[in-house]
């Protein structure tokens, strides 16, 4: 479950990052409403997905269940964050200057692992959220 929901949340990041015009000049055409709407497609679906995948791991892999309150405030919290990292993450990857040259296809790999890592945290940082608002909130 979790697989098919990192795919789909890859897809519709892809999606959204699609450039009409580039992918029309690619092609030679000048129609590019269908491209248009495929990344308001993934504008839209991104953000969905990434909630959808955030309340399945709070709901899911716990060992305790929480009540569904305090995981909806916790999965907002996680995913708002997660969606403004990734727009942060996209300016720092786009100015990041010579890495590429130093390093080549590695810097892929450590940029996957450093984002992997801030997703991480913006995780775990729901979770607890979560958690602390049950235990504020005295639910057992």
């Amino acid at each position: 479950m979790m697989g098919v929901l990192l795919a789909l949340t890859i897809a519709s990041s892809l999606m959204s990052a699609i450039s009409p015009e580039f992918v029309s000049k690619l092609v030679n055409t000048n129609d590019t409403s269908g491209l248009h709407l495929l990344r308001d497609i993934g504008r839209i679906s991104f953000p969905l997905i990434l909630l959808i995948t955030c309340y399945s791991c709070y709901r899911v892999l716990p060992s305790r269940t929480l009540r569904t309150v305090p995981i909806i405030i916790g999965v907002l919290l996680a995913t708002v964050f997660i969606y403004i990292s990734r727009a942060l993450f996209v300016i720092y990857t786009h100015h990041l200057g010579n890495y590429e040259v130093m390093y080549g296809t590695l810097t892929f790999v450590m940029l996957l692992t450093f984002w992997i890592y801030i997703v991480c945290i913006f995780l775990l940082f729901g979770a607890e959220v979560s958690v602390t608002i049950h235990k504020i909130r005295g639910e057992k």
